[in-house]
């Protein structure tokens, strides 16, 4: 490469992708295995320490006096401050942070609420979906995009918001890094109608001033450079994907939750039943204050159901109970106008409301990480709140201070600063996501050898979902396979922009680390033939009643 080589392959052929973007592969697949293995002898060495927490946040996890009180009115507050507004609280050591830029330690302070922390409720028009209801069961087939209607009241961001929801269901049988018993799953993309209030807009008020300052040269260099900035924003996700699992998993509210859904038979309560009818009425009439005829804002997800035990698993689909109580877990991401990311777990039951005949999930979430972009930075918190929404006791805190080994833990937050700085080397292209994935050399030919080829990837991912028990080297076996499972990533990167991209074609939106955490886990714990669906027929997860929005 230094004489000036060009390969010309990924997934082992000749794909499209082009010399210089072969060339940039091969030079940050080098970079990549330097950085795996200093992770190994630098954690082990214990030589790397972490930063320290950033003055203009507040690193312990106890409450604070006012705001904090209503946690809604305080994420509403502070995603609408101007710059410079957090308050002057002296910093301590946070037991729970996040590095989302590799350096900065954004705590995730715990705050209980009253009732649950978030609210859903899906519906899938019978007669617009492949579902079939039959009796007290309901078939859900695989491979299929549904379409349905959302409304949703999140009391840790007071947003109330209604929109369209679009889901491909699969069978997750792997399990998932959020539950080792999950297995019923839905990978999302929805889009929001109507919004009460404004909403945020701090990450495009930042990206349009980004990219009104790029020069001509700049913009070029993005283009040229867009591998080693995916891979750059690939390795800082690395390093703060562990963070928010030990910051947003709760395992002593896991269990009351899992006790509390298995009990009664399953059967739903009255007040959860009341819950469900209020949110109905409310669907109904935020449908009709829809206005904007482009959503104001999308975002893609996932959805993770335990207790496949009283479920029914075929090779075309799923049949599940009506009207019994799940454990689930739910994953969002937002881009556009605001970034914003939740990982939430609670409860829910499926429901044929034969009144709008459509099959009706409830959702009824019980704790919830938010990750939120303002003026000045990340706001992070952790909800939680009973586990019926209304009467059972709120354990004690039961997050994990690390989801991965002590010895790792150093190393790992090293390599966040190195991609971190290599990062921000590289100028933002802000046409990636707006792009054809054609036009990235991801033609059906390469989807056919993603397909084909993704195994190391999906393994390595795999393993990620519980480093708890990694040792040194288990990290060094994983070296000789790096470079094919990163040719793969970068590949399925490029691939998957039109699903991940918001719908708006003049947003000024580029690729996130955030961004790519999330889909390197569709990747973790789908088939390879099903991401294959997800990025093929993108222009389904972007239509409404067959008609683009």
């Amino acid at each position: 490469l230094a004489q000036g080589s060009s390969p010309t392959f990924v997934v082992g052929c000749d794909c499209g992708l082009g010399q210089s973007v072969a060339k940039a592969i091969m030079a940050s697949l080098w970079l990549l295995v330097a950085v795996a293995i200093s992770i190994v002898v630098g954690s082990a060495s214990g030589q790397l320490g972490g930063s320290e927490c950033h003055p203009s946040h507040d690193c312990d996890d106890s409450r604070h006096k006012g705001d904090e009180e209503n946690p809604s009115l305080l994420q509403a507050k502070l995603a609408r401050a101007p710059a410079g507004a957090w308050p002057s609280w002296p910093p301590r050591v946070a037991q729970h942070y996040v590095q989302l830029d590799g350096f900065t330690k954004t705590p995730i302070p715990r705050r209980e609420v009253h009732g649950f922390t978030r609210e859903l409720l899906i519906k899938y028009s019978l007669h617009d979906n492949p579902i079939k209801v039959h009796g007290d069961t309901a078939f859900i087939p695989f491979s299929n995009i549904l379409e349905g209607e959302y409304s949703r009241n999140a009391r840790s961001q007071d947003q109330k918001d209604y929109g369209v929801e679009k889901a491909y269901v699969f069978d997750g049988a792997k399990g998932s890094m959020l539950s080792d018993r999950v297995r019923l799953a839905f990978a999302e993309k929805s889009h929001t109608l109507y919004f009460p209030y404004d909403v945020p807009n701090a990450t495009k008020a930042k990206l349009e001033h980004q990219l009104a300052s790029q020069s001509a040269r700049d913009k070029a260099i993005a283009k040229e450079k867009r591998i080693d900035k995916l891979t750059a924003l690939s390795g800082l996700s690395g390093s703060f994907g562990p963070q928010l699992i030990a910051g947003g998993k709760d395992l002593a509210h896991e269990k009351v939750l899992r006790e509390f859904v298995a009990s009664d038979g399953r059967a739903v309560s009255p007040a959860i039943w009341t819950a469900m009818g209020s949110l109905q009425s409310e669907l109904a009439w935020r449908r009709d204050q829809v206005t904007e005829v482009s959503p104001i804002q999308s975002s893609v997800g996932c959805l993770h159901f335990e207790d496949e035990g009283m479920m029914n698993f075929s090779a075309s689909g799923v049949t599940v109970p009506l009207e019994k109580k799940f454990v689930v877990y739910r994953g969002r991401l937002a881009f556009y106008p605001n970034e914003e990311y939740q990982m939430s777990s609670g409860l829910a039951f499926f429901y044929h409301n034969k009144t709008s005949n459509s099959l009706d999930i409830f959702f009824g979430f019980s704790s919830v990480i938010d990750l939120m972009d303002s003026n000045w930075g990340y706001t992070s918190s952790f909800s939680i709140g009973p586990a019926d929404g209304y009467n059972l006791p709120i354990p004690h805190e039961g997050r994990e201070t690390s989801a991965i080994p002590p010895w790792l833990v150093p190393g790992v937050e090293e390599a966040g600063k190195a991609a971190r700085v290599m990062g921000l080397s590289i100028p933002s292209d802000f046409t990636l996501l707006h792009s054809r994935r054609e036009d990235l050399g991801c033609n059906d030919t390469v989807l056919s050898h993603l397909k084909e080829n993704s195994e190391e990837l999906r393994n390595m991912l795999q393993m990620m979902n519980d480093m708890k028990g990694l040792k040194p080297t288990d990290l060094l076996r994983m070296v000789p396979h790096v470079g094919k499972a990163y040719k793969i990533g970068m590949t399925w990167a490029l691939c998957a922009v039109e699903y991940l991209r918001p719908v708006r074609r003049d947003s000024a939106v580029v690729m996130s680390s955030i961004a790519i955490m999330g889909f390197m886990h569709v990747i973790a714990e789908l088939r390879p033939v099903d991401v294959k669906n997800i990025v093929y027929h993108h222009a389904a997860w972007n239509s409404y009643h067959g008609k683009s929005i």
